[in-house]
């Protein structure tokens, strides 16, 4: 069997832990597939030698070498694959499969948390170069026809009581246990947006995190001539984390393209956690997802150009202490014994931040929330 090479440098456990079950070795000749494409399997893979091909409809869209993470759509995501991988040489990869990767993170082994990194970070690489794509070809058909404000815009911060609060967060981080639920309400806020109104703006460097409730948000990359179009955000997704995975700016503008309603995390909270094993498989989770989903979106736009590009793409562990420090911003706490609904500085309540409720009402008692007292 082989042994595990030293590619994977930070890996926070003995390299010999990816010879050892849940993971297993695959080793596999020139020319062989490794993943195909419309595959079912679940499991994420790490490329220790040798190279592979990345080809969809049969075209090539990317190589990449020792140290790279592919799969990670596949295993964070219940999608079938979208691409097929073949070896463009002898291969040695280790491959870590749902139940596997279930074990890890069970059991809060660091290596579900290296694992987790890695497929974001890879995610984002992908995410960053389809958007540079785009923004290569982009035809003046291709441009929005409504011009991008470059700042960000305030919103309505919409006061909500106690249990508002965690039902928002449930929806937002549904598998995170009560007390992580409890951490994340600390400092979180909500936000509601006006059509074509700029949440957060292309070429920020910051840990914005947010969760959307409702509506939709525009990922839009700008151009010399204006914007075009990379992707759209659902409900449920997360935005605005980019910076603060890879310390890189914010490639693309994200707008609102109908009143949308976002849950916002303390800044603080997300600079500490993301990269970490506390609070950090709670938000890395959402942002795994949305990554997943935005590429293969994404790679729709993509495919529409004749030529798509070829890149090498590794997976070199980016230097502790190499990053640029994150510009912080201070949110200031939601005032949780506020009644629902959101208006004017003077009170006035013709705007409805519907939850499920009818319509404004008398304040009253928040109910108790299991986990938030």
């Amino acid at each position: 069997m082989s042994r595990p090479k030293t590619v994977f440098r930070d890996l926070p456990a003995s390299r010999e832990t990816l010879v050892r079950p849940p993971f297993r070795t695959v080793e596999l000749r020139a020319g062989a597939t490794v993943v195909a494409e419309g595959d079912t399997r679940k499991a994420v893979f790490l490329l220790e030698e040798g190279t592979v091909d990345v080809q969809v409809d049969g075209r090539q869209v990317a190589t990449l070498g020792p140290g790279a993470v592919f799969g990670e759509i596949g295993l964070f995501t219940d999608t079938v694959r979208t691409a097929s991988v073949r070896a463009t040489s002898d291969v040695v990869v280790r491959m870590l499969d749902e139940a596997g990767y279930a074990t890890l993170r069970a059991a809060d082994d660091p290596v579900a948390g290296w694992i987790e990194r890695r497929a974001a970070s890879q995610l984002l690489t992908r995410f960053r170069a389809l958007v540079a794509d785009v923004k290569l070809d982009a035809t003046p058909a291709a441009l929005l026809d409504d011009p991008i404000s470059p700042r960000a815009a305030d919103g309505v911060q919409v006061p909500v009581p106690r249990a508002v609060l965690g039902a928002a967060l449930m929806v937002a981080f549904p598998d995170a246990p009560r007390s992580g639920l409890r951490r994340l309400a600390q400092g979180a806020r909500m936000t509601v947006y006006r059509d074509g109104q700029t949440l957060l703006p292309f070429g920020m460097r910051d840990s914005a995190y947010g969760v959307l409730l409702e509506g939709e948000v525009r990922a839009a990359v700008p151009t010399d001539e204006g914007a075009v179009s990379v992707v759209t955000l659902q409900g449920g997704e997360a935005i605005g984390f980019m910076p603060v995975v890879d310390g890189k700016p914010r490639p693309v503008h994200l707008v609102a393209t109908m009143a949308t309603s976002v849950l916002w995390l303390d800044p603080r909270i997300v600079a500490d956690h993301v990269k970490n094993n506390d609070l950090g498989p709670l938000l890395r989770g959402p942002l795994i997802r949305t990554l997943a989903s935005a590429v293969m979106r994404a790679n729709v736009t993509v495919s529409m150009n004749e030529v798509p590009p070829v890149r090498v793409q590794g997976a070199a562990p980016v230097p502790a202490g190499s990053l640029p420090p994150l510009q912080q911003q201070v949110f200031e706490p939601l005032p949780l014994d506020s009644p629902i609904g959101f208006g004017e500085p003077e009170g006035d309540w013709d705007t409805w931040f519907d939850m499920g409720g009818s319509g404004p009402r008398e304040p009253e008692e928040p109910p108790d929330l299991v986990g938030f007292e």
